[in-house]
């Protein structure tokens, strides 16, 4: 608000004419325009009681209203100088006053109008006043300048410049504590550590005449992007006070005015109500939505900011749900108007809103349609009656989903291992498995007391590498492949190199699981095991005909995947979707001293008499790695996998034996990837120009993965980067997309 020439004005005691959308009603009338009274009511503010306190500019009169509105006649509540302009409440309720005439901040008596002493001296034109919502400092607009007065609760201070070259009458605070600012033009938000630090302006719109601000009140959860300026936009000395919303979500801001045929506008409130009331030259109108409704944020600090909820924990209950729940904050004062919840990662930053929660229902919300076998978190904060938001009170304790799967399941995924591995023997219903979910070694992790059958707790020790803890996958869905699976309601059940049936009700079925060693893979011939896969699929299908079946193979039991495709499920698949070879020798093992006992071949978990049949199948590796690049081609049955940096195992080259016979390394390998014969005269070595991968599904998903020098496959004597491929998030992925 800056000075105002003497001149004709348009006069009258009725309101400007609404848009569509808003409403607009006379609250405060019969001010007295210019000349010589000057142009009425200036300084709005709101106390915690909704009485409205404002300014006459020339004359110097403090008015008082009753929320119901009043005259000014029987309003004036004292005279407190000449050119007053802004008025606000401190967060103690202190009213404080911006006198232009005397270049100061005067504190007030809310009860008398009287002035108490003056806070701040010196001060270039002295407009706004308004209250950091977060640090009780009051901000003035001053000359083309924005001034902050820190600390002013005890004794006079001197003004610190906060922002410059901002020439903005009215100012307000968002609840988070940033600045607005509009005055003859350009709209600013001003953002900044406003206690510490100067602010940085930022034009979001250009309102000609601008003057008092407000904000509109976002959806929950969303960022503030629209606000209300009240202009006094003039013709000669014809004023024409105008009401104009402002939408800045997007560039250029879209202007549209909601209140029009005033008489010369200024300062603006919004009220305990959250209606807004704004100043014309003669009067104060009231604006609401068109059904009465207030959609703005209320002005100032009259009431303390909410405590923060207290005791919030985030609890599993069933299937796919959270409950987080809540106490009230200690009592400050503050009326609570509702709660927002909100989830955060699991470091504890938000993510997103998720809904609000009226102060009068149950203090607490039951989140639903998650994924299971999954870690949530949430958080709760409390708004107050004037918008005013509390500090983020965390939950104590993530929660876990899970549930009982469906019956019949939408999906079964057998998972088969690999050598070196071990089963021991169980008999269940795996309907009653309380959830398939093995992050936590087995146990229910909302019931440690309650374990899982053991040959399902053996099975997630293998695939969630419990044997190399420095290299287990983060818990949950998307992080590991069993809890992937089971994040859509499926089973997850274990292959066994001895047999496994389900047999009986498809409501109450038992699952057969019979016990296997290491040895008992070392010395099973791969098309053995393929037909106690087909009979395992097949007992499935028989008892759940209409639930989907995915096969998934590590190692040596992507062997055996692959050979069930090729001598079964190419002729019935049983149910089976799709069949998963993961980093697998599909062609055999590449070393003839596994014949002759080699103590690589014990390590590598392989019998002298699978290792005759492996080394047969290498030999004629040449003739078949076409054959299998073509079949798997044409069908949308089989995915063999392999990545970059394995399947090679390379421990050190074994003496001048195997120089002299050109063999560079000696390991497995995943032919059906390399070109040949090419790739086996290099010796296996993945850095020679002759390797060169073929096939649909070469990746590299883990990665980048990088443990050395090619062939990358990590320290001798450890197999951690060969079981990377079970849970890395690529292979998820595409398992994902048939048993999701």
């Amino acid at each position: 608000m800056l000075n105002v020439a003497p001149g004709s004005i348009k006069v009258g005691n009725a309101a400007g004419v609404a848009s569509p959308g808003y409403a607009v009603t006379d609250f405060a009338t019969g001010f007295n325009t210019f000349p010589p009274y000057g142009p009425g009511p200036v300084g709005l503010a709101f106390d915690s009681q909704g009485n409205l306190y404002s300014t006459g500019y020339l004359g110097g009169n403090l008015y008082k209203f009753p929320p119901t509105g009043n005259t000014f006649e029987s309003s004036v509540l004292s005279n407190v100088g000449y050119r007053v302009t802004g008025l606000a409440f401190d967060k103690g309720g202190r009213l404080f006053l911006a006198r232009q005439g005397e270049g100061d901040i005067a504190e007030l008596d809310p009860s008398t109008g009287s002035i108490i002493g003056t806070v701040a001296s010196g001060i270039c034109g002295p407009n706004a006043v308004a209250v950091d919502p977060l640090t009780n400092d009051l901000f003035i607009s001053s000359c083309g300048t924005v001034q902050r007065l820190h600390g002013y609760q005890g004794q006079p201070v001197t003004p610190t410049l906060y922002t410059s070259n901002v020439a903005v009458d009215g100012l307000t605070f968002a609840p988070d504590g940033t600045l607005y600012g509009a005055g003859g033009g350009p709209i600013y938000r001003i953002t900044g550590t406003s206690d510490v630090a100067p602010g940085t302006p930022t034009v979001l719109a250009n309102v000609p005449r601008g003057d008092g601000i407000a904000l509109l009140a976002p959806q929950p959860g969303r960022p503030i992007t629209q606000l209300v300026v009240n202009t006094n936009n003039t013709n000669g000395f014809i004023y024409d006070g105008e009401i104009d919303l402002v939408d800045f979500s997007s560039s250029p801001a879209t202007i549209t005015p909601i209140v029009t045929g005033g008489n010369r506008g200024d300062f603006v409130a919004v009220g305990p109500d959250k209606c807004l009331y704004a100043t014309q030259s003669d009067e104060i109108e009231k604006v609401t939505a068109a059904d009465g409704s207030c959609p703005f944020i209320p002005t100032g600090v009259g009431t303390p900011r909410p405590n923060p909820p207290q005791h919030v924990t985030n609890i599993g209950t069933a299937a796919g749900n959270v409950l987080v729940a809540w106490q009230a904050p200690q009592p400050d004062g503050a009326v609570i108007d509702h709660y927002e919840v909100q989830q955060l990662a699991l470091d504890g930053t938000p993510i997103r809103f998720i809904r609000t929660v009226s102060a009068t229902a149950p203090l607490e919300a039951l989140i639903g349609s998650l994924n299971l076998c999954s870690y949530y978190f949430y958080g709760v904060l409390a708004v107050g009656a004037d918008g005013q938001r509390s500090n983020l009170t965390q939950a104590t304790t993530r929660a876990f989903t899970q549930a009982s799967p469906a019956s019949p399941p939408p999906t079964v995924t057998i998972l088969i291992q690999g050598v070196n591995s071990h089963d021991r023997a169980s008999t269940f219903n795996p309907l009653t498995v309380y959830d398939y979910c093995t992050s936590l070694d087995g146990a229910n992790p909302n019931d440690i007391g309650t374990t899982y059958p053991p040959a399902l707790a053996d099975m997630q020790s293998y695939w969630d590498q419990d044997g190399e803890p420095a290299h287990q996958p983060a818990y949950g869905a998307g992080n590991r492949l069993i809890d992937s699976l089971a994040s859509h309601g499926g089973i997850v059940l274990p292959f066994s190199y001895k047999g496994a049936t389900l047999t009986g009700n498809p409501t109450a079925p038992t699952f057969t699981f019979h016990a296997y060693t290491g040895s008992d893979v070392a010395n099973t011939f791969p098309q053995v095991a393929a037909k106690t896969l087909d009979d395992e699929i097949t007992s499935i299908n028989k008892v759940w005909p209409s639930t989907k079946i995915v096969v998934v193979g590590h190692s040596n039991g992507g062997a055996i995947a692959e050979l069930w495709w090729i001598f079964y499920g190419s002729q019935n698949a049983h149910g089976v979707v799709q069949a998963f070879s993961l980093d697998s020798p599909l062609n055999g093992v590449a070393n003839a001293d596994c014949v002759n006992g080699n103590p690589i071949c014990s390590f590598l978990g392989v019998g002298s008499a699978l290792g005759i049949t492996y080394q047969a199948v290498w030999a004629g590796q040449a003739q078949l790695d076409p054959g299998y690049v073509a079949l798997q081609a044409r069908s949308p049955l089989f995915t063999p996998v392999g990545t970059v940096g394995d399947p090679v195992y390379d421990p050190p080259d074994q003496g001048a034996a195997h120089n002299a016979a050109g063999i560079k390394q000696i390991g497995i390998i995943s032919q059906i990837w390399w070109s040949e014969p090419g790739c086996m005269n290099s010796g296996f070595d993945l850095s020679s120009s002759a390797c060169i991968p073929v096939g649909n599904y070469f990746i590299d998903p883990c990665g980048p993965l990088n443990d050395g020098t090619p062939p990358l496959f990590g320290v001798p004597g450890s197999f951690w980067l060969h079981g990377v491929v079970e849970n890395c998030p690529g292979v998820i992925a595409k398992i994902m997309t048939y048993a999701g």
